[in-house]
């Protein structure tokens, strides 16, 4: 778990868009090091997949003892919030730490109030 708190640590300084764009370059096989002549593209790409998937999400965050009990800790709670997003990613760590990350910047309430 230790290696979710330093890749949440990593993605704490994004912003939303450079979140869906590691979003996206994770889902297409770039990984982080994906180049900034495709970064729109990669972002697209994963808020479109992030908002294909915003029901489920919602469905296993929203009321929750973590949605509602956040430490503040911006590595920790992603870690906390990824280990419940983990399935709906097929097991992807990264991709599960960076959809937390996604929801940890929106707000844990205006996400769940959608």
């Amino acid at each position: 778990m230790s290696d979710n708190y330093a890749l949440a640590a990593q993605l704490q300084s994004k912003n939303e868009r450079e979140l869906f764009a590691t979003l996206g370059a994770e889902l297409l096989g770039a990984g982080l090091g994906a180049g900034a002549q495709d970064s729109d593209d990669y972002r697209r790409f994963g808020q479109q997949w992030f908002d294909d998937r915003i029901d489920k999400l919602r469905d296993v965050l929203c009321g929750t003892r973590i949605a509602k009990e956040l430490s503040g800790d911006f590595p920790g709670d992603v870690v906390d919030i990824a280990a419940l997003t983990l399935p709906l990613t097929g097991n992807n760590h990264l991709l599960a730490v960076t959809v937390a990350a996604i929801v940890l910047r929106r707000g844990m309430a205006t996400f769940c109030e959608g």
